[in-house]
């Protein structure tokens, strides 16, 4: 997204020399290469853009124009030649660390909605989380040639002066979450795209396995590999060590060992990935705290309370009434 926001606005009279530093354009010509550009970079890229145009509001009001399937490369493809919105949204959440590892996306079901989180350290600039929430109705309608409109959106970032162009979201949409969110109506991934390819869409998802399995052990610390492995287990419902060494290819003895080299638990890291995904859903869904508990890997609701209760020093049912994750909150030793 980053060259296509850079040609977006090259195309709107911004040249590029006023958006990046000579020394950060090798790694922007890189992504054109399928090289990922960090997210410090790309903040200030659509920051520089909507500074320049005096619009905080641009990338709502251009969305269309901005968002094209080409710039999300392999993902883009994927998702728009699966079968159904369910399957694309699906797959967009699962592979969404081939364009980016530090934005954590999730996808969570229910009786009644689908809601998917953007969850990050710091709260993404207000134009990125604009477009990136707007992308996923933008990409299902086109894909699907039926409406496809969101039940609510949320978002970190305060509520802006003017908020015209939300109302393209065609629902209710608030401001000031603990994460960037959009749920829809459960039907919505029953509708059938047509732009569906079944048998490229598998040689696409091979293709994006192989590439997360190369990738795995490149750059980066071993916590930052073990929190991936973690989120990957837990998306399959399993949090064991031995689980999540497998996906590492490596034993649990020697992965515990190489986290005491760095201070570090295995618990504890389970804890962190429990809490950073544990947080949204308490404070910005209505996802029953026993489907939370079974996502989370614990084998009843009362031990995912339990847990709670120490990270964030308040019941998630007090937390949940409250709206926000407390001050300071986050896993703590027992």
């Amino acid at each position: 997204m980053t060259n296509r926001i850079l040609r977006w606005a090259e195309e709107h009279g911004i040249p590029r020399s006023a958006l990046i530093e000579p020394r950060d354009r090798e790694q922007v010509e890189r992504a054109a290469e399928g090289a990922r550009v960090p997210l410090d970079l790309h903040d200030a890229v659509w920051r520089g853009v909507e500074r320049t145009l005096s619009d905080p509001s641009f990338a709502l009001r251009s969305a269309e124009s901005i968002l094209d399937v080409s710039s999300l490369g392999l993902v883009g493809l994927l998702a728009m030649t699966s079968s159904t919105v369910g399957d694309s949204l699906a797959r967009s959440v699962k592979y969404s660390r081939v364009l980016k590892d530090d934005v954590v996306a999730r996808m969570s079901v229910t009786d009644t909605e689908l809601v998917i989180e953007l969850w990050t350290s710091a709260p993404l600039a207000r134009t990125i989380a604009d477009a990136s929430l707007f992308a996923f109705r933008h990409f299902a309608e086109k894909w699907s040639e039926a409406a496809v409109v969101p039940k609510a959106v949320f978002f970190r970032h305060a509520r802006p002066d003017d908020v015209a162009e939300y109302e393209r979201f065609g629902c209710p949409v608030h401001f000031g979450h603990a994460v960037d969110a959009i749920t829809f109506h459960r039907d919505v991934a029953a509708v059938p795209l047509v732009t569906a390819r079944p048998e490229v869409a598998r040689y696409l998802e091979k293709t994006a396995d192989l590439w997360i399995a190369q990738h795995l052990h490149d750059g980066g610390d071993l916590h930052g590999r073990v929190v991936d492995a973690i989120h990957r287990a837990l998306e399959e419902g399993r949090s064991e060590i031995e689980d999540v060494a497998r996906r590492l290819a490596t034993s649990p003895r020697t992965l515990q060992r190489a986290l005491a080299a760095e201070g570090r638990t295995y618990r504890q890291v389970l804890d962190e990935v429990r809490w950073s995904v544990a947080a949204p859903l308490v404070t910005s869904t209505e996802i029953p705290l026993e489907r939370i508990a079974e996502r989370l890997g614990y084998a009843d609701g009362k031990a995912f309370r339990r847990a709670f209760r120490r990270w964030a020093g308040v019941a998630p049912v007090v937390l949940r009434r409250g709206g926000g994750p407390p001050e300071g909150g986050g896993p703590r030793e027992e």
